[in-house]
């Protein structure tokens, strides 16, 4: 059973190494390259251990000391993996390639390791507290930088976080075990203990699809409900507000903004600052960008949320296509009721217009049908009148030619004939105020005829002369 466990931890950080590996050639990452080095150095201390304990051959002097440095240069790796997310102190960093450098150069320059591990010598008790003391250090440092900022992180980041700080705790106990435990009892428990720290590692580094389905199920209900408030949304502003809170939670970043085509920001969340850590997520052609203030353990933790999120990211291209038809739709709706209006109010002025037309085209009519009336009674009278002024004119006029008849002296006859003349010209003028009813029925007639103008004159001064 003891051989089954080395083999399956053999496995386990066989596939751990590989990934780190792949990923330190496609990335070219720090982190990729401490966290290959360190997996393949226990790598190879499980595989030559369980070669010569397959062919029952005893590990030679530089080989056990080989091993021994090899394992002791792991939780420096692993440290150094840690540190490249996690600023420590200069301090801290020398402490730890002095503690990792002391027990190589101590485990290179000791004598032989004795092969009984009842008879062990007092520098060889020493030696096995300063390589613990080395383990447990590094690894307590690592556990930490590992831990403490896992808290915020989303469920996927977190718990590989976790589980490698656990990985890295089981293979310190194992080597505590494996130091001080006696040989029999504790064997089992020792290659429990690695396949565990093997398999929590490979967890770590490269979970399978449906371990991190099940960590993501609360974000992706989270990104379920903000895809539903995705289609809801009337507003660039309404996709910002709620695309940017749900963007920034399932990858653990400081903040995030939307940026719409021309560069200017649509919204904002938390805090986010221009540098190499923003994350650029194209929402579609033409569309907006997402951008995302990423925390330093986002590049090798988080690339399955950034994924995750790129997908959500063309959902929300389509709700911001759909917002900015909605609102083009709202606009041209404001500008169809603003012409609407005015539209009405034309109309409306339109109609007061008419009705003041019509009104004034009624006051017109009245006013010429009461014309009419006068100018009919006008008529009425003026007729009359001529008919009345003409009875005692014809009399005057027919009494001044009798008195023309008789023998007059010269003085009668001149008076006779002033009558006449008067009689005549009053004629004339109760004829010219008939012509005036003729005038405005259109029926005048004028007779261009010359006239002396001395007779005028002459009948004129005639006529006054006797006033």
């Amino acid at each position: 059973m003891a051989d089954l466990f080395r083999y399956g931890s053999i496995l386990f950080f066989g596939a751990t190494a590989a990934v780190s590996f792949r990923r330190w050639r496609a990335e070219g990452s720090t982190a990729s390259m401490w966290a290959a080095w360190a997996f393949v150095s226990l790598l190879f201390v499980e595989v030559v251990s369980a070669v010569y304990e397959a062919t029952g051959t005893t590990n030679g002097h530089w080989v056990t000391k080989a091993l021994i440095s090899t394992l002791a240069l792991f939780p420096y790796f692993l440290f150094r993996f840690a540190a490249s997310f996690t600023s420590f102190s200069r301090t801290v960093e020398r402490a730890a390639a002095a503690l990792a450098g002391a027990i190589v150069a101590i485990s290179l320059l000791l004598p032989a390791f004795p092969e009984d591990k009842t008879a062990r010598p007092g520098w060889l008790l020493l030696y096995f507290v300063g390589f613990l003391i080395e383990w447990t250090v590094l690894n307590v440092w690592t556990v930490g930088a590992m831990w403490r900022p896992a808290t915020g992180l989303p469920a996927v980041a977190r718990r590989r976080m976790r589980f490698l700080a656990y990985a890295a705790i089981g293979v310190n106990v194992a080597i505590l075990v494996a130091f001080f435990g006696p040989t029999g009892p504790f064997q089992e428990v020792i290659s429990v203990l690695g396949l565990l720290s093997a398999a929590a590692f490979y967890i770590s580094t490269a979970p399978p699809a449906f371990v991190r389905d099940i960590w993501r199920r609360p974000e992706q209900r989270n990104l379920q409900l903000g895809v539903q408030g995705l289609m809801e949304a009337h507003s660039k502003e309404d996709v910002a507000e709620v695309l940017l809170p749900r963007a920034a939670g399932s990858v653990g970043a400081r903040g995030a903004r939307l940026v719409d085509p021309s560069g200017e920001v649509v919204g904002s969340f938390g805090e986010i600052s221009d540098g190499d850590s923003i994350e650029r997520i194209e929402l579609g052609k033409d569309v907006g960008v997402l951008e995302l203030q990423t925390n330093r353990f986002t590049p090798y933790f988080g690339p399955d949320d950034l994924d995750l999120l790129r997908s959500v990211g063309t959902l929300a291209g389509i709700a911001l296509e759909r917002a900015e038809l909605f609102e083009n739709e709202q606009l041209a709706k404001a500008t169809l009721e603003s012409f609407n209006k005015k539209l009405t109010a034309r109309n409306a002025e339109l109609s007061r217009e008419v009705a003041e037309r019509r009104r004034a085209e009624e006051e017109l009519v009245v006013a010429r049908e009461e014309a009419d009336r006068a100018n009919l009674a006008k008529s009425e009278f003026l007729s009359r009148m001529s008919h009345e002024l003409r009875t005692p004119l014809n009399s005057i006029l027919g009494f001044g030619q009798l008195l023309q008849l008789d023998e007059l002296s010269s003085e009668q006859e001149e008076g006779v004939d002033h009558i006449l003349k008067a009689g005549r010209h009053l004629l004339d003028l109760i004829n010219e105020i008939l012509d005036i009813s003729r005038i405005e029925a259109g029926n005048m007639t004028v007779s261009m005829e010359p006239i002396p103008v001395s007779d005028a004159i002459e009948e004129t001064v005639s006529l006054i002369r006797p006033i």
